[in-house]
This record gives C-alpha cells, sequence and structure tokens, in this order.
C-alpha cells in the first residue's frame, strides 16, 4: 500500500521510457526550476491539492484562456482532424463606430498534422497544471513527468500513452495561429494582428534546455500572447470535472463557448448556424434537418446535465440554408456562476466580447437596444408591459427580423395583418 501511494504522489521510475519521478512538491518543482534561473530566471512553485486554498481555486476547478475558449483550434473528431489542414474563422464585427472584417487562422504542420481531439484533452491537463502554479506563471513550466500528465487526464499509463501525449504536445508546438482583429490582448486592451503559436517549444526529460543542462523532467514553453492573458487573469473558471463528463465531444466544445457568454451575464445567446459551425468548428450542412440531427445530440446532453434549460432554431430571413440557434442558460450555468462569484475564485470578466450579437453589447449597450426593441414593439400596437416582457424573454435581433416580416406583410397589404398585426 505505501509502495502504491508513493507511486501515485511522485511518479515511477520507468527506466525503458526514460522517465523519473513526477515533481510534484513545492520543494521539488521549486529546485527544479531554480537550475533554469541563470538563463530564464524562471521560479516556479507547484501547488498541491491541499493548498489548492492558498489561491482560491476549488477543486475540480481550473482556469482556461478566453480566447481559446472561444475561438476554434482542436478538431472534434479523428476523422476531421485527417483530413483537415486549417481552420478558418470569418467575421464581421461593429466596433464601436467602425465595422471590421476579422479572421482567425489555425494552421496544422504538414509533418505533424492538425491538432486532434486527444491534444486538446492533453492542453486541458496542461491548463490544470498551470492553474495550479503560483502567479505569476512563467516560463519554462514544470510539466512534470508523462505519467503525471497521464494521471490528470486519468488514463492507464502505458508506452504508447507517454508516446500520444508527447506527439500532441508537438503537434500543438507546431500549429501556428494568425489573427487578424480576433485575439483580445487583455493587458494591452486591444485585438492584436499576429502570427504565433500556443506552445512556443517543449523540452522533454533528457533533452537540452536553453542553459545548456539536461531536463530532468518535462517542461513547456508557453505563446507570449497566450502567458501574458493568463497573468492578465483573462481567464474563465471551468469544471474540469464536468467538462470530462460530458460524452458528446460538441457539448464539451459548446460548455466551452456558451459559458464565456453566460459568464459575462447573458442569460441567453444567439448565433447562426454558418457562425457556429466556424467556432466549433464543424462541417456546414445545407438542410435543416441535416443541421438540427448533426448538434442535436449535444445539445440533449447539455439539457439533461442542466447547462442549458433549452435551445430554439429559428429561420433567417435574409439568407438561404442558415438558422438562428438560440441557447437559454440552465441551472448549472447559473449555479457555476454563482458558485464563482461566491468564492471570489476570479473578478467576472469586463471584456468578454467574442461573439456575435446580441453577446457582443455591452450592459449599457444592451439596456438602449432593449429599449429600441420596445418601443418598436409598441409602434406595432403592443403594450409597454407586453413589450418589456417579451424583448427580456426572447432576443432583441430575432423579435426586430419578425417586426421586419411583419412590417412587409403590411406594406403589401396582406390579409393576414389586415386586422390585427400585433395579434399576428
Amino acid at each position: 500500500m505505501f509502495s502504491f501511494l508513493c507511486s501515485l504522489l511522485f511518479g515511477t521510475k520507468t527506466e525503458k521510457l526514460g522517465e523519473k519521478p513526477m515533481v510534484s512538491t513545492r520543494k521539488k518543482t521549486k529546485a527544479a526550476t531554480t537550475r533554469l534561473a541563470n538563463s530564464t530566471q524562471t521560479k516556479q512553485v507547484a501547488i498541491l491539492e491541499e493548498d489548492e486554498e492558498d489561491i482560491g481555486l476549488p477543486k475540480g476547478i481550473i482556469r482556461s484562456e478566453v480566447n481559446f475558449l472561444t475561438l476554434p483550434y482542436f478538431s472534434l473528431s479523428r476523422k476531421d482532424a485527417a483530413h483537415r489542414s486549417k481552420t478558418e474563422y470569418y467575421a464581421t464585427e461593429r466596433r464601436g463606430d467602425e465595422i471590421l472584417k476579422v479572421s482567425w487562422i489555425v494552421t496544422a504542420n504538414p509533418r505533424y498534422g492538425y491538432p486532434r481531439p486527444f491534444d486538446r484533452q492533453v492542453h486541458k491537463a496542461i491548463e490544470q497544471i498551470i492553474s495550479n502554479l503560483e502567479r505569476p506563471i512563467k516560463n519554462p513550466i514544470p510539466l512534470g513527468s508523462l505519467y503525471h500528465i497521464a494521471q490528470v487526464l486519468n488514463l492507464q499509463r502505458s508506452g504508447k500513452l507517454y508516446n500520444e501525449i508527447k506527439e500532441a504536445i508537438q503537434r500543438i508546438v507546431t500549429t501556428s495561429i494568425e489573427s487578424k482583429g480576433t485575439f483580445y490582448d487583455k493587458g494591452e486592451e486591444k485585438r492584436i494582428a499576429d502570427v504565433f503559436h500556443l506552445y512556443e517549444r517543449a523540452v522533454f526529460i533528457g533533452q537540452k534546455l536553453p542553459n545548456g543542462e539536461v531536463a530532468d523532467t518535462n517542461y513547456l514553453f508557453l505563446g507570449s500572447w497566450y502567458l501574458d492573458n493568463i497573468n492578465a487573469r483573462y481567464v474563465k473558471p471551468l469544471d474540469y470535472t464536468y467538462y470530462r463528463s460530458l460524452k458528446d465531444s460538441i457539448a464539451s466544445r459548446l460548455y466551452e463557448l456558451l459559458g464565456v457568454k453566460f459568464y459575462a451575464g447573458y442569460s441567453f445567446i444567439q448565433y447562426k448556424y454558418s457562425t457556429l459551425c466556424q467556432l466549433l468548428p464543424t462541417t456546414r450542412y445545407q438542410y435543416f434537418a441535416q443541421a438540427k440531427r448533426q448538434i442535436d445530440t449535444a445539445h440533449q446532453e447539455l439539457i439533461r446535465t442542466g447547462f442549458l434549460a433549452k435551445v430554439e432554431w429559428d429561420d433567417t430571413l435574409r439568407e438561404a440554408h442558415d438558422w438562428y440557434v438560440i441557447y437559454y442558460s440552465g441551472t448549472r450555468a447559473k449555479e457555476e456562476i454563482k458558485q464563482f462569484s461566491k468564492q471570489g475564485v476570479f473578478p467576472p470578466p469586463d471584456d468578454l466580447q467574442l461573439g456575435q450579437s446580441p453577446a457582443t453589447t455591452t450592459p449599457q449597450q444592451a439596456d438602449k437596444y432593449a429599449d429600441d426593441v420596445v418601443l418598436a414593439l409598441q409602434n406595432f400596437g403592443i403594450s409597454k408591459k407586453q413589450a418589456v416582457k417579451l424583448a427580456k424573454e426572447h432576443p432583441h435581433e430575432y423579435i426586430l427580423e419578425k417586426l421586419e416580416l411583419v412590417q412587409w406583410f403590411r406594406d403589401t397589404k396582406s390579409p393576414l395583418v389586415a386586422k390585427n398585426p400585433a395579434g399576428f
């Protein structure tokens, strides 16, 4: 029993794979990283589970950087990853008085391939490790042994698994990102135009570090934009236990994406199906039955587990083969926000502005927008009380589109609205 507990806490030496005991205590990690001080000025301290109160991090909660929650990066299936060389997200967004065309392009290295669903799990495990380090986070990040990462992933250790973890990290290191007005730099409070990487470099056990020494554990150098945002606390608390319980990959991706918006204070979020396909990322279908079937399993799982209260689909008036998908926050989403704010884990981000309208509006803009919608409803003969109720319960863009349809019926003298346009 004693040897089992030791292996659980400190890792197991595996001569065949060149692994050394896991670095997991304050003392050991401090010693390992102090040796790098001459070349990196790094002094990293890992926090054990029993020390989590020191940084106010509830058990099972990790800090996830917001851009990589909202913007697409990993593929959601092995089949998709095998055929994907890049992911492209394009949008036209209003920012103040300007209308800008923005983009986010993730490009794989042909030798290593596109980041896979397993790589996404490895990244989440690394986020958990980073979440338990003292601030400020500095490169290089001590990951500990590959056995330690396998433990975080809750997977049985094996030589094959260790190789898969290393390949996943290498794939992320070699994948490039091009941002044109999409990646938000919290410290500078601006969106950047740059080409960069999520991870800049990995140094595995036995390889040489920048100072010439041989690494006695595994180290990771985070991309500077990503690292700066973590230290600027541009992060969202993510329930890692719930995330891992979700069986459908689209469900876990929606949990990341929608969780940011609900955390920013919105009770419902509306996306066009075409936009959603870019953000997940996944194939876009032309026919409604195919589109609904594609993500219905994910929707049902999120409703069944309480993260969503309901999901609605509706036609867009201007575009063929596209629909609005409207998400309403469930009890789990609301409880998460209450739990995080009560425990003071993080201050609510004030600039989670990376989604589509109406999620991109500030509270002040939202209030003005709501007033405009109420007035538009009243102009069609609806009472103010009922108009306010409708504006609270339904997405504003959705209401305005329906009013536009009614106005068109009026203009064409349709008998449908001749007597009672408000009732229609």
